[in-house]
C-alpha cells in the first residue's frame, strides 16, 4: 500500500466540519453519568451521551466515552470506600493496565448501565495498588483497570493500621 500522502487523506482528515470525519480536530462528547449507586466494593450508575450522532441510527457508544466514564467512575468507588475526601492533599492516581473487550456494540446514548467492581487491593510503600473489573451495558463492553493510588497521608496511616491486624 506504501504511505499516503496527505492529498489521499483529505477527504478524512480535513479541516471543513461539514465535510470531513476529523475535521476541525477530535469529535467531542458531552457525557453525563446519573444514578450512582455504591454497595460494598461495587458502584452502580447510569451514563448519557451527547455527540453528533446521539440523535441519530449511526451513534454507538465509542472506546474514548467507556474510558472516560469507567475511569472517572473507579476513581470515585475508590475514593469512597477509602473515606477520601475531595480536598484530601496527596492523592494522586496512575492508570499502569487498562483491557477491554467489546461483546456488542452499545447503540444507546441514554441510561447506559455501568457497573465496576474493585476486585484487588495492596498497600505498597506511600501507595495502594488496586484491580477493577467493569461491564457496560450488561457485558456489551467488559473490563479491567490496574491504577495505583497514592494515598493522602491521613489515609495511608488508617490503611497502614488495618493492613497490620
Amino acid at each position: 500500500m506504501g504511505i499516503a500522502k496527505f492529498a489521499e487523506l483529505a477527504d478524512l482528515i480535513g479541516m471543513d466540519p461539514e465535510k470531513t470525519y476529523m475535521g476541525g480536530g477530535f469529535k467531542r462528547e458531552n457525557i453525563r453519568i446519573h444514578d450512582i449507586e455504591i454497595e460494598k466494593n461495587t458502584l452502580r450508575a447510569l451514563c448519557d451521551v451527547e455527540n453528533d450522532y446521539s440523535d441519530t441510527k449511526y451513534f454507538h457508544f465509542t472506546q474514548p466515552s467507556s474510558y472516560s466514564c469507567t475511569a472517572h467512575l473507579a476513581i470515585c468507588l475508590f475514593a469512597f470506600i477509602r473515606g477520601i475526601k475531595r480536598h484530601d492533599k496527596g492523592f494522586h492516581i496512575f492508570l499502569i493496565k487498562y483491557q477491554t473487550k467489546w461483546n456488542k456494540v452499545v447503540k444507546t446514548p441514554l441510561n447506559i448501565p455501568i457497573e465496576i467492581r474493585m476486585t484487588k487491593s495492596s498497600l505498597k510503600n506511600r501507595s495502594e495498588e488496586v484491580n477493577f473489573r467493569f461491564s457496560i451495558d450488561n457485558d456489551s463492553m467488559v473490563g479491567s483497570y490496574t491504577a495505583i493510588f497514592r494515598l493522602p497521608p491521613r489515609i495511608l496511616k488508617e490503611r497502614q493500621k488495618a493492613v497490620k491486624k
